[in-house]
């Protein structure tokens, strides 16, 4: 009461102190306005006020052709002047009830302004608060937390603990270990308790290593924790890293927090290593503890209490015939949400049966004025609560006819275990004031095992290798991979099992509506108890199902359509670019002109020599360009002795410039000759197919290619997730543009539409890669492309809290470290393909290597157009021989007449060398017929013979 004598002393110097005096009205009334306060509430909290007066305004029973408004305000804690000054504000606009969820100091504050206004306050608590001897107008829809304690104490008593340690955050949170206690002094219960209060550090943070450093050197095993949902999730945490949240050390721990919802944890403290969210009791590897939370029991009718239950569980299902849903031990609701639901929809409820009997409007007034208006219909309003029936709600009847708190309540009891990394929850027992702790089950012993005589229903999805499908005389039959896999893990186990197909033919996603379809949805809505397929782990589905450890690696590939091989007749130039190639013929044109200009040069040449030999001109500009060709070619020249014969090659340079030339040229074109040759071998074995795409980049950055995956899988849901990150966001807005039309769309309905269109062409199909692979060795024409991404595992689906998961890891491990998994893997992955180009059987055939002659037509190409070339040439020949036959003749005589004087006799007469050559006198020469016959010269006969 002082804190809200001292607020209302500060409200004085903001208000005027006068009266309007409001007027009686008996009329129906067109619309009823309330206001909502919410301390530090969670985004559910606020939804589900905006929910439940949008239900009330479209219902046709409460508050028909009434418009029900609300005012919501939310504030941080500890500003209770915040409060009261929205309150005051309130009461000047004909406010009709109050609606809060908020701490004790300010529903007290909030408590005192309806006593002095007669304003209707209904309250939803989030701690324990001393009850107020003047309550007329408040009423608390939540239960009392008492009825918590009394549970948590007699729980207790029925383990026989003595020794416990205590872990609380507050003076609230002390209040309700000290009802906890009097509970045990009241039933004469010995209990030597230990406290400690967790406070925060000089850097804000909450200080709880201190604490559990304490408990952990004491010899008591025995843990309670009364902290707000924040605070308990930072202490289990730690606790889990110091060792004291395993069932190895005996640890045992009872949580009364009642509200665990995933995700509403700072920023901070929300992601772990591997960036998941945390889960609230994902901290210990081999741990267990027990939870104390209200019962929930969801109705299905009306439906609006289903639409309201969704907001708050998003995967809440059931069947048509279920009357009564039971929300998963680990689901994320809320209960505060639920009871405000509960209240909004109470007070409207109130509200109606009041207009129906008699109203007047509020009356307008002003905080701390000296002369207040008395709104009666106020205290009608609250008689009328007191009287009414049990209302049905969310958490269930709302009773108020004896008390001002709601005094339907039911506890349930959940037992909470962590082995080997697999998490599961269980009901456990429940509670309420009549019947007391009624438990199904022992507290904190671990349950690791079958049910006995249990036939496990399986569903599963064909898609080979992991499940075919098979035809046989008894009846279609089930094989692959996974069922192998089963089979393996049954027989270790020792459990049946059924197989059916699910009916949908889809994996798994999440729904507009928030349900799951395919084997998820057979799963999670417990038609099945384990779902077997290739189907991958991934966050999305961790949510709602639990996994076993992974039995295979998972990625994502790319599959295509092999381009066309290349057929090259010239594919013998291939070792060598067309740069090169037009070095080298710039470089043989290059040194056939230098060779013809050394030869012009140099003084030693044959076209220099004194001797003026009949090599002079051997080295004119044709054959300096014949000599650097044949060099190339490597056919060597070679002197000749004219004399000796009238055939020949070519000559080398006799000058040491051109001698140095030759050599540097020779060098070179054997290089280049030896290069060309050590790479011609694998350029003609080996098949070259030019494709542009080698990696998710390439695809990404062209337009050529569609891409995409089947519509509503996980990996579309992937692509999506990552639409404003990097290189996904260019392919999310390829695959989601408008110029794709519907039959050109890169989504397909399966994987097989997938490869049927890979192999039309143009499009790329991204799947799981050990599938792909697995194509790909029977569809010849298609091929793999880049590494695969987005590694994950596959895994085996079951239940959240399914006692079947701990153990189907184990054996899948086992299956691992014994190499049988390995062997599986390569029966029915690795397959022998029927591919002429796949490496395996490249190996195997000798004749993959030889050479076709596709490859090498082009060297016959170029040897035919030599021969034609040649003929048409030699024509040419023909054509302007005669032209020029006597002009060479004069220049043949002329260029050797020299050397004909040189090779005479001294004495005129026949020449030595020759006994059919004959010089004259004048210095002719002539030939002497082949037939011995004498000549008519004057030389003498015996010394010519």
């Amino acid at each position: 009461m002082n804190v809200f004598i001292i607020c209302l002393l500060l409200l004085s110097l903001h208000h005027i102190v006068g009266g309007i005096s409001g007027t009686s009205n008996t009329e129906m009334p067109t619309n009823i306005y309330i206001g909502v306060m919410l301390e530090d509430p969670t985004q559910k909290e606020r939804d589900i006020v905006e929910l439940a007066a949008q239900q009330i305004n479209e219902s046709k029973n409460i508050l028909a052709n009434i418009t029900f408004s609300y005012h919501l305000k939310f504030f941080k804690s500890a500003d209770t002047y915040e409060v009261l000054s929205e309150v005051c504000s309130w009461i000047e606009e004909n406010i009709t009830a109050l609606v809060s969820s908020a701490t004790c100091e300010t529903n007290l504050a909030i408590q005192s302004i309806a006593e002095e206004y007669n304003i209707p306050h209904f309250a939803v608590p989030k701690d324990k608060c001393p009850k107020e001897k003047n309550n007329s107008f408040t009423v608390s829809i939540r239960p009392s937390f008492e009825h918590q304690n009394v549970m948590l104490f007699e729980i207790i008593k029925r383990l026989e603990w003595i020794k416990v340690c205590i872990f609380y955050d507050s003076d609230i949170a002390f209040r309700n270990v000290e009802d906890m206690l009097q509970e045990a002094s009241n039933k004469n219960y010995y209990l030597e308790v230990v406290l400690f209060r967790l406070e925060k550090n000089k850097t804000g943070e909450l200080d709880t290593v201190s604490s559990l450093d304490l408990a952990n050197k004491s010899s008591i095993k025995k843990m309670i924790v009364f902290c707000n949902t924040m605070n308990s999730l930072k202490l289990l945490q730690r606790a889990a890293n110091h060792g004291m949240a395993n069932g190895n050390g005996n640890y045992k721990w009872i949580v009364t927090t009642q509200e665990y919802p995933k995700g509403e944890v700072a920023p901070t403290e929300s992601y772990d290593e591997t960036g998941d969210e945390l889960n609230f009791f994902n901290y210990s590897d081999t741990g267990i503890m027990t939870l104390l939370r209200h019962e929930m029991l969801i109705k299905t009718e009306p439906k609006e209490f289903v639409e309201a239950w969704r907001s708050l569980h998003p995967h809440l299902h059931h069947d048509t015939n279920q009357t009564v849903i039971t929300p998963s031990p680990l689901g994320d609701i809320q209960v505060t949400a639920a009871y405000l639901y509960d209240a909004v929809r109470f007070v409207a409820t109130a509200m109606d049966r009041q207009v129906n009997e008699s109203w007047d409007n509020p009356m307008k007034n002003k905080c701390l004025r000296r002369k207040k208006d008395i709104w009666e219909t106020g205290s009608k309003i609250m008689s009328t609560v007191r009287s009414m029936k049990p209302v049905p709600g969310l958490t269930g009847l709302i009773n108020l006819s004896k008390s001002d708190e709601n005094n339907y309540v039911a506890m349930e009891i959940l037992t909470i275990q962590r082995t080997s990394n697999i998490l599961s929850s269980a009901k456990v027992g429940t509670w309420d004031p009549v019947n007391g702790v009624n438990l199904t089950a022992r507290l904190f012993v671990f349950k690791n095992s079958f049910p006995p005589n249990k036939t496990l229903r399986i569903v599963t999805i064909e898609e080979a290798p992991f499940v075919v499908k098979e035809d046989t005389v008894d009846g279609p039959r089930h094989t692959g991979f996974c069922i192998e896999l089963i089979k393996k893990i049954a027989e270790d186990l020792d459990f049946k099992y059924q197989i059916y197909d699910v009916p949908d033919k889809q994996y798994g996603v999440k729904e507009g509506d928030g349900t799951w379809n395919g084997l998820i949805g057979e799963v999670y809505y417990d038609r099945a108890d384990i779902a077997l397929a290739g189907m991958i782990i991934n966050s999305d589905r961790e949510e709602v199902i639990d996994f076993t450890k992974p039995y295979m690696n998972y990625g994502v590939g790319i599959l295509m359509k092999k381009p066309q091989e290349q057929h090259n007749v010239f594919a013998f130039l291939d070792p060598l670019a067309w740069t090169v190639w037009f070095s080298i013929l710039a470089a043989l044109f290059v040194v056939g002109i230098l060779v013809y200009v050394l030869d012009r040069l140099s003084p030693y040449s044959s076209y220099r020599s004194n001797d003026r030999s009949p090599d002079v001109d051997d080295f004119n500009f044709r054959n300096s360009m014949w000599f650097a060709f044949a060099s190339c070619m490597q056919q060597a020249p070679w002197k000749y002795e004219r004399i000796h014969t009238q055939t020949g090659g070519d000559n080398t340079p006799i000058s040491i410039s051109g001698r140095i030339l030759s050599a540097a040229w020779w060098m070179f074109a054997l290089i280049i000759i030896a290069t060309y040759t050590a790479n011609l071998a694998a350029f003609l074995t080996v098949t070259r197919m030019e494709n542009p795409i080698n990696s998710l980049e390439d695809l990404a950055y062209q337009k050529k290619i569609s891409y995409g995956t089947i519509n509503g899988s996980s990996l579309q849901k992937y692509f999506e997730k990552r639409k404003h990150t990097g290189i996904y966001e260019i392919m999310w807005s390829y695959m989601n543009s408008d110029e794709h039309l519907p039959e050109n769309s890169p989504w397909v309905e399966s994987d097989k539409a997938g490869y049927n269109r890979v192999s039309e062409g143009g499009y790329a199909f991204f799947w799981d890669a050990p599938i792909l692979d697995y194509i790909k060795q029977a569809e010849c024409d298609l091929m793999t492309v880049g590494k695969p991404f987005n590694l994950k595992g596959y895994g085996i689906a079951t239940a959240q809290g399914s006692p079947y998961r701990d153990k189907m890891s184990m054996a899948i491990l086992k299956l691992q470290e014994d190499g049988e998994l390995e062997d599986m893997r390569k029966k029915w992955f690795e397959r022998e393909s029927s591919c002429s180009d796949d490496p395996a059987n490249l190996a195997r055939n000798a004749n993959a290597n030889e050479i076709g002659l596709s490859k090498i037509a082009g060297a016959f190409y170029i040897l035919m157009m030599g021969i034609v070339l040649s003929f048409v040439v030699v024509g040419i020949e023909h054509m302007t021989s005669n032209k020029y036959k006597g002009k060479k003749r004069n220049n043949f005589d002329n260029k050797y007449e020299s050397d004909w004087r040189e090779l005479r006799p001294r004495n005129n007469g026949i020449m030595k060398n020759s006994p059919h050559i004959v010089v004259r006198n004048d210095d002719s020469v002539v030939l002497s017929p082949l037939r011995p016959k004498a000549w008519n010269t004057s030389i003498n006969t015996e010394s010519a013979c």
